[in-house]
């Protein structure tokens, strides 16, 4: 099947003629209906009724009609990222929380600049629910969060999970030694802000054993949070990602408390865009 065609077919749906199609397409009235002709003889049958002035679609004109939009939406689409892979000369506003850009974000980076030379990169830090207010605004073009929303014009992906775990100073107790949650209300904790997933999480927890006034220290830089964990201030409930290394040196002790968080999921997501949805499949890959 002729794309062609196709485009032919498309533009005498929207413009309501042979002949204004032809001008929009840039060709004359008869090669317009022997490209319809083609497509008709590929289909089997009459698309358009041509006994008015006006032509309207067939019953198999009107089913052919959302398979021909998805097929030229596709081919867009794929025209785009073939050109934008060496031509792109844009800039991308990425949103990212501080934890991805501690773990991951260089690594995507990297990959991007190998992928499109051109790229210029606006890096935006902040919390996952400022986030996704500045993508849907169109402040951001692609962001990841852990806070999904339902926009028209907002595309989301799976992205990754980072189990949550317990640590603390070797100070604060002895590694390995089961922890209740009568004795974990007794150290200050420190997890995320407020409004984010973990922090809420932890006053379900506690509140659901009728312990509302357990001490949560909720902070947006996850490197003061290691830190704080690190001096004895109070316990951490941290991505495990993120403090191999203190694990590893002995800085932390992994607890074992009698109940954990659920992982931190995030998604990427970006805006209804065929370039900012290639870099998020990228993104996707990449993990």
């Amino acid at each position: 099947m002729n794309t062609k065609n196709l485009d032919a077919f498309l533009a005498i749906v929207k413009y309501g003629t042979f002949k204004a199609a032809s001008e929009v397409l840039h060709t004359t009235q008869p090669a317009i209906s022997t490209r319809i002709a083609k497509l008709e003889e590929d289909v089997g049958s009459e698309l358009f009724d041509r006994s008015d002035k006006r032509v309207r679609l067939t019953s198999k004109g009107y089913a052919l009609l959302p398979y021909a939009e998805r097929i030229a939406a596709l081919l867009k689409e794929m025209q785009y990222v073939a050109g934008e892979r060496n031509s792109c000369r844009q800039t991308m506003r990425l949103g990212a929380t501080e934890t991805v850009v501690h773990l991951w974000v260089a690594k995507f980076l990297n990959a991007l600049h190998g992928h499109y030379p051109g790229l210029s990169i606006e890096l935006i830090v902040d919390q996952s629910t400022i986030l996704r207010d500045k993508l849907v605004t169109g402040e951001l073009d692609l962001a990841f969060l852990t806070d999904a929303l339902e926009d028209a014009d907002i595309e989301f992906q799976p992205f990754c999970s980072y189990p949550l775990a317990w640590v603390a100073s070797p100070r604060l107790t002895d590694p390995g030694t089961e922890l209740d949650l009568h004795d974990l209300a007794r150290f200050p904790l420190i997890t995320y802000p407020r409004q984010s997933k973990p922090y809420t999480q932890l006053q379900e927890l506690f509140n659901a054993v009728n312990m509302p006034t357990v001490r949560i220290n909720g902070l947006s830089s996850l490197a003061t949070m290691i830190h704080m964990a690190v001096d004895g201030i109070g316990i951490g409930i941290l991505p495990l990602a993120a403090v191999e290394k203190e694990l590893s040196s002995g800085e932390l002790i992994r607890l074992n408390p009698s109940k954990n968080l659920p992982d931190l999921e995030y998604a990427v997501a970006n805006r209804t865009d065929p370039f900012f949805r290639t870099v998020a499949t990228l993104a996707c890959t990449l993990r």
